[in-house]
C-alpha cells in the first residue's frame, strides 16, 4: 500500500468531514472531479456531476447530524467512512439499522466515485479493504 497516498486519502475525508460541521460544502467542491458520480444504498445513482453532488449535500442540511460512532479507513484508491447514527434507520427504502458506510473512490487527490452501503463488510469489499484488520 501507499503509505502517503492512504494517509491523504484519509486527509481528504476529513476535511469532507469538517466541511460538513462548519455546514461550509464550498469548503470541499474542488475535491469533487467534475464527473462524480454518487451511488445511494440500494444502488441507484443519487447524483451524477460536481454541481449535483454539492447541491445535495447543501440540501441534506436538515438531516439528523447526531453521530454515534465514526470509522475511517482508506487505502492509496479508496477511503471508507463508517457512520453510526442511532436515529437514522432507513435510506433510500433500505434498512440501515442506525450505520451507514460510504466509499469514497479517490484519484489526483479528487473524489471520483461515492458509494453507500448499509453492510460493512459490503463496504469493505468494495474498497478492496475486505482482509482489512487491525493490529
Amino acid at each position: 500500500m501507499n503509505h502517503e497516498q492512504a494517509q491523504a486519502n484519509l486527509q481528504l475525508v476529513l476535511d469532507w468531514i469538517d466541511a460538513l460541521r462548519r455546514d461550509d460544502i464550498d469548503a470541499i467542491a474542488e475535491r469533487f472531479h467534475p464527473d462524480v458520480a454518487w451511488q445511494d444504498v440500494a444502488g441507484g445513482l443519487a447524483c451524477e456531476g460536481r454541481e449535483q453532488v454539492l447541491a445535495w449535500l447543501r440540501a441534506a442540511r436538515d438531516q439528523p447530524t447526531d453521530v454515534d460512532a465514526l470509522e475511517l479507513l482508506a487505502d492509496a484508491d479508496h477511503a471508507l467512512l463508517g457512520v453510526r447514527n442511532h436515529a437514522r434507520q432507513e435510506l433510500a427504502g433500505v434498512q440501515l439499522d442506525g450505520q451507514l458506510f460510504t466509499v469514497f473512490a479517490l484519484r489526483e487527490g479528487q473524489i471520483v466515485h461515492l458509494r453507500d452501503h448499509a453492510h460493512r463488510h459490503d463496504a469493505l469489499a468494495d474498497a478492496g479493504l475486505d482482509d482489512y484488520q487491525w493490529h
